[in-house]
């Protein structure tokens, strides 16, 4: 099982110029996922400037209401050169 995603998150030092972000995810176990997804940069220009790509390890609860992940961020500029990277923690909760 798996699939698409997409979103837009605007990042600290972020761009109004950068693309929404997309990727895949794939479940990996019982209520365990991986993700990956990237956007791209880009200057006031219009000059692509890098792109930005996380990957991710999800795991929902028992119930599916809500999520905790662990996540890497990996930050290119525009000949494809690792320039920042960053691990972080992230929750969710389902609402109505």
């Amino acid at each position: 099982l798996g699939g698409t995603l997409n979103g837009f998150g605007a990042s600290p030092g972020g761009s109004p110029f950068d693309t929404p972000e997309c990727g895949n995810w794939v479940k990996t176990g019982d209520r365990t996922y991986r993700l990956r997804e990237m956007n791209y940069k880009y200057d006031g220009n219009g000059t692509f400037t890098g792109r930005a790509e996380i990957t991710a390890m999800v795991r929902l609860d028992s119930d599916a209401d809500s999520l905790t992940a662990n996540s890497r961020v990996d930050l290119f500029d525009a000949n494809g050169n690792l320039v920042f990277s960053f691990c972080g923690k992230w929750s969710g909760e389902r609402f109505d």
